[in-house]
C-alpha cells in the first residue's frame, strides 16, 4: 500500500513544501497561464517536477503536479462557495484574525477548509483563473 504525502508539510531541510512550490509557480494576476492545451500543461508540468525536484522532493511526477493543481483550485473554490451560501457575503479579502482579537468563526471555517485561502485569492480572486483551470484538470 501507497504512503500518501502532506504536500503542506513535505518540505526537506526547512525548504519549501510542494504546496509552497506550486503556490510560486501559480501566475500572478493578470498573467496568461499556461495549461490552455493538453500539449502545454505536460510541458508545465514536468517544468514543477524539476522545481520539485530543485527543492528536495523528488517523487513527484507530472500527474501528482496536475493533482496537486487541481486540488488547490478544488478546495480555494469549494471554500469560497461554502463560505457564500453559509455567510451569505464575500470572503475577507485579507486577513481579520490578529492575536488580540482571536478567531471570528466564519474566517475560521474559511481558513480550516483552504489554508492558501489569502494566497489563492490574491491569485484567482476576480477572475475566471480558478474556473478555467480548474475546467482544464477536469
Amino acid at each position: 500500500m501507497a504512503t500518501r504525502i502532506d504536500w503542506a508539510r513535505d518540505s526537506v531541510d526547512g525548504g519549501l513544501s510542494s504546496n509552497g512550490v506550486l503556490l510560486l509557480w501559480l501566475p500572478p494576476p493578470g498573467k496568461h497561464t499556461p495549461w490552455e492545451t493538453p500539449p502545454a500543461r505536460d510541458h508545465t508540468a514536468a517544468e514543477i517536477v524539476e522545481e520539485m525536484k530543485a527543492h528536495g522532493l523528488h517523487y513527484h511526477t507530472c500527474i501528482s503536479i496536475k493533482w496537486g493543481i487541481s486540488h488547490l483550485i478544488t478546495t480555494y473554490r469549494f471554500a469560497g462557495e461554502r463560505y457564500r451560501r453559509y455567510y451569505g457575503r464575500e470572503p475577507p479579502a485579507s486577513p481579520r484574525m490578529t492575536p488580540e482579537d482571536g478567531w471570528e468563526r466564519a474566517e475560521a471555517e474559511l481558513l480550516q477548509l483552504c489554508s492558501h485561502w489569502y494566497t489563492l485569492d490574491t491569485i484567482m480572486g476576480n477572475s475566471e483563473l480558478a474556473f478555467d483551470m480548474g475546467n482544464l484538470l477536469d
